[in-house]
């Protein structure tokens, strides 16, 4: 699978309503489900984001849920080696990593709950300090 075509996907998904758990292209998604969804386009195998979460799950407790659970389908990549088509967990503060989005060059998509879409915004400073974890996907090509 080639980077471009996640990023592809990923473009693809713009413009979708944020609805907590849901994942279709044009219907409604939020962050986990943009993932899920990409991931099932590009590959063709559907992946099964096992997360039992609220809007607020990261308030309540210390532990990683996110971050385990991407990582039973794809690959960590240190911080600071992210490229184009990679996953990228945010968290704020101390709490755990609870967001996600996916890398587009300088940009990066994600479904974005303050906004209600899935949007393409700049990786810029601010999210770089907030990035705990960064992801790629199995069998990526230049």
């Amino acid at each position: 699978m080639k980077r471009a075509d996640i990023v592809k996907e990923a473009r693809e998904w713009k413009g979708t309503k944020w609805v907590h758990q849901a994942s279709r292209k044009g219907i409604g998604c939020d962050c986990v489900g943009l993932v899920r969804g990409v991931y099932t386009a590009v590959t063709g195998n559907p992946v099964d984001l096992s997360i039992d979460y609220t809007r607020t799950t990261h308030l309540h407790g210390k532990e990683e849920k996110l971050k385990n659970e991407i990582s039973r389908f794809c690959d960590e990549v240190p911080l600071n080696q992210e490229r184009e088509g990679d996953l990228l967990l945010f968290g704020f503060l101390n709490f755990p990593a609870h967001h996600i989005g996916i890398l587009a060059g300088k940009t990066f998509i994600h479904a974005w709950e303050d906004v209600g879409r899935v949007v393409e915004i700049p990786y810029d400073a601010v999210w770089k300090r907030l990035t705990k974890a960064v992801f790629r996907m199995p069998e990526v090509e230049d």
